[in-house]
């Protein structure tokens, strides 16, 4: 122990003296193994930590075949849940119910889940306090209940339990609270504050096979196989699905981490293949480092040699240099993975789940320190390899300096950090391509100076039709009063949001189609001028005015999309369409509309999707009585910073005790639908520059040896009366050779993988040939700047000191 102790101090001193080196490999080595540490506990959080509920590995999500999500009724879940034995819970679920409470001096919009009793047996979690829903609270005619989530149980109630038994008014329902369910409960990551049983707060679901508004999860029963328990679902559901007249209700089931991580898998591996490339990177540096500096060490190397000192102990002396460099910088990139948590949590806040548990887990502290420790062995093995004969006889006659082996294992390394460095930038460089082409794309409306917030009619005191009209034409009516606002409307389904959407199955007078449950399109109904408000063009026909909406006869404007599909870009203006009979509304007869005029397509859900065949209805024309929600749009005619107040004042003059929901402005919206690509721009972008600055470091290294090394060849050559660029050039065309070299297999690399980025990507071809040779450009551009300025050095080389003898 003592003598590794004296190993470690005697290395210490000798790095003292050569601070630049030291500095140099710590900080290269600090930002590999900050960057893989960082990014490990990443995946770790989002793909591996097993779910924080008992036995989570047996928590199912229930989808359609070949889709995200259930999308059924609730008459689906309780016709297809007596009949499942491998599975221990099955239970329908509204993850996302905006409620009200309204016994507080200002109305508070919550986050609700409706839940069937049952979902608490499929995630299995204890109560907090008090207990959870039970099946009776699940019967109509049941006192109504709600039970809190942790979280807002401690921020809105101190954490009482004297909270049980106490009566909140929850959007016109007076509910009892009888427990609190803990945050893991929360499988969805929508903060949910309240849980609430179905039948109270949506008294049309058990009715509403159509509906298809609900998602499901399961968990399978212990000892069941998982592959025989998902069999059972499909066949199950897939006959109840045939005796119902939908065969597209086939439900399969999904492990839950798997369903929930599946559509962020490919951008994670990629960013995890950036960051050990960039740890590679990082040790070929260090490594050729090592070896600079053992060469430039071999006479006192050989000194000590002559003196008596063993193979064995100069090889332990390089190692431990080694090993005191990997520590220090092991250290330092622990601190730098530390730093970068809450800087990766905040960039990827909107884009990846469960990414609020990523920390410095002992799995991943241990993933450090095998990255540590074989970045040492790799980088300080090579300089003790190459000194395990050296001699003082050498190195009088040269050969130890800039000897052959030397040469090559430099020549390799700077070829490997070449193209390390190649394939990043080349994979940033295409998704900048695909970014910019995506805050590109035309989103059909103009955002600027349009906000947006979003309303819920409670079910109590809303539930005809009428009622809900008045409201949302007072909120209207209150909005286009207001001085600043030019245009104002409400709509539903507004563009670039996921919720909202309402789907039915389309006729078309004089046409037949030979599957009608499959041609369907988008209904959203919109009250006021919402076409001015979004800034949404009329390519043909007219524009709705005031009196379209209470006219007898019923109008509808449709999108460009529904005009190429169903009448292939010819004149919809004046065509008849209607909604399948018993789907809109409960009548048996067709309510026909009259087509007015066709509108520009929006992106209505995110930026990668076009707009589907959608009808745009006056609200006030609608049959049916569920649709109680709606977004206000509004425009201004400059910024406005009270534009919340404005809207919420809009609100409370059609309903006071209606808060106002999310808020946004448009343009808000559109940025966050770049989120995702956002993050994996930035994150690969900036291993991408680690990359350019390690091989920029690296290369400079390599070639201001070399100019060393080669000082006696240079003086000479300028005493024979060589041209001095010719000296430069002679210094250059080695290593430029070698980048080259590097830069080529790196970009064949990119050209043969590139298919794994391909749907990362949007309106570029991962084999792009700008964004590639834009790469290559790049870091040949970086190589020659790093190898000329230590080559230029040779044209102060004075010939008679560089031919002396030493």
């Amino acid at each position: 122990m003592s003598s590794w102790i004296e190993e470690m101090r005697s290395a210490a001193r000798i790095l003292r003296k050569s601070p630049g080196f030291s500095v140099s490999a710590i900080l290269a080595i600090a930002l590999g193994i900050g960057g893989i540490t960082a990014i490990f506990g990443l995946l770790d959080a989002v793909l591996w930590q097993p779910l924080p509920i008992a036995h989570g590995e047996r928590l199912v999500a229930v989808t359609r075949v070949g889709k995200s999500e259930a999308s059924i009724g609730l008459p689906d879940a309780w016709a297809i849940r007596p009949e499942l034995r491998a599975f221990d819970g099955f239970a329908a679920i509204l993850p996302d119910w905006a409620i009200d409470r309204t016994d507080l001096p200002q109305p508070e919009r919550l986050r609700g889940a409706l839940v069937e009793a049952s979902f608490f047996d499929a995630v299995e979690v204890p109560a907090v306090v008090g207990r959870l829903l039970d099946p009776a609270d699940d019967v109509f005619g049941a006192p109504v209940v709600v039970v809190l989530g942790e979280a807002y149980w401690r921020s809105a109630f101190a954490a009482d339990p004297g909270v049980l038994g106490r009566r909140l008014q929850l959007s016109g329902v007076a509910a009892t609270v009888v427990g609190v369910a803990p945050s893991s409960a929360d499988i969805f990551e929508k903060g949910t504050q309240l849980w609430m049983p179905i039948a109270p707060f949506a008294p049309w679901a058990p009715g509403s096979r159509g509906s298809n508004n609900f998602s499901a999860v399961a968990r399978v029963a212990a000892g069941q196989p998982f592959d025989q328990a998902a069999a059972e679902l499909v066949s199950v559901s897939r006959r109840i699905a045939q005796e119902g007249g939908n065969a597209d209700k086939v439900l399969m089931a999904t492990p839950w981490l798997t369903h929930v991580t599946a559509g962020y898998r490919i951008g994670l591996g990629l960013l995890s293949l950036a960051v050990a490339l960039v740890l590679l990177l990082a040790t070929a540096n260090v490594a050729a480092l090592f070896i600079v500096r053992s060469a430039r060490r071999q006479r006192e190397l050989s000194v000590r040699h002559a003196l008596g000192a063993s193979d064995g102990r100069m090889r332990r002396q390089l190692l431990s240099e080694g090993l005191l460099i990997g520590m220090i910088g092991g250290l330092l990139g622990l601190l730098v993975a530390w730093l970068s948590f809450d800087l990766l949590r905040l960039l990827a806040s909107e884009t990846l789940p469960r990414i609020g548990s990523a920390s410095l887990s002992p799995r991943v502290l241990g993933v450090a320190i095998l990255a540590t420790l074989g970045s040492v062995c790799i980088f300080s093995l090579a300089p003790a390899w190459q000194n395990r004969d050296r001699s003082l006889v050498h190195t009088r006659s040269g050969s130890g300096l800039g000897s052959r082996p030397e040469r090559l294992a430099l020549s390799w390394l700077v070829t490997i950090e070449v193209c390390l460095a190649t394939i990043l930038l080349g994979s940033a460089g295409l998704l900048l391509r695909s970014y910019l082409t995506l805050a590109e794309v035309p989103l059909g409306i103009a955002p600027e100076a349009v906000v947006s917030g979003e309303v819920v009619l409670p079910e109590a005191g809303y539930a005809q039709r009428d009622r809900q009209s008045q409201a949302f034409s007072r909120m209207v009516q209150q909005l286009e009063s207001t001085p600043g606002v030019s245009h104002a409307g409400m709509i539903v389904g507004p563009p670039l949001t996921i919720g909202q959407s309402i789907g039915h199955t389309l006729m078309i007078e004089g046409m037949e189609f030979p599957e009608p449950d499959n041609v369907s399109a988008r209904f959203r109904p919109f009250l006021g001028d919402y076409f001015g408000a979004v800034g949404m063009r009329v390519l043909a026909g007219r524009a709705p005015v005031a009196a379209d909406e209470t006219n007898a006869l019923r109008h509808a404007w449709v999108n460009r999309s529904f005009a190429d599909r169903f009448f292939r870009g010819g004149n919809v203006i004046g065509a008849r369409i209607a909604w399948k009979p018993g789907e809109a509304s409960d009548d048996d007869e067709p309510h026909w509309m009259n087509v007015l005029g066709v509108v520009d397509d929006v992106r209505s859900s995110s930026l990668r999707e076009v707009d589907p065949p959608a009808v745009y209805a006056p609200y006030l024309q609608r049959d049916a009585d569920w649709i109680r929600f709606g977004t206000l749009i509004a425009r201004f005619s400059s910024a406005a910073s009270d534009a919340r107040q404005v809207l919420a004042a809009a609100v409370a003059a059609g309903d006071p005790n209606i808060p106002l929901g999310e808020f946004a402005w448009m343009q808000q919206r559109a940025e966050r639908a770049l989120a995702a690509d956002r993050f994996n721009l930035q994150m690969i972008g900036s291993f991408a520059l680690i990359a350019l600055l390690l091989g920029l470091q690296g290369l400079f290294s390599v070639v201001a040896f070399a100019v060393e090394q080669r000082r006696s060849e240079i003086g000479l050559r300028l005493a024979l009366g060589a041209a001095p660029h010719r000296a430069v050039w002679t210094l250059m065309r080695d290593t430029l050779r070698r980048c080259l070299v590097g830069a080529g297999i790196g970009l064949a690399i990119n050209i043969l993988g590139g298919q794994w980025l391909s749907s990362l990507l949007y309106g570029v071809s991962p084999h792009d040939p700008l964004a590639l040779a834009a790469a290559v450009a790049l870091i040949l551009l970086v190589a020659s700047i790093a190898v000329l300025i230590p080559a230029l050095r040779t044209l102060r080389v004075d010939p008679k000191v560089a031919m002396s003898v030493d």
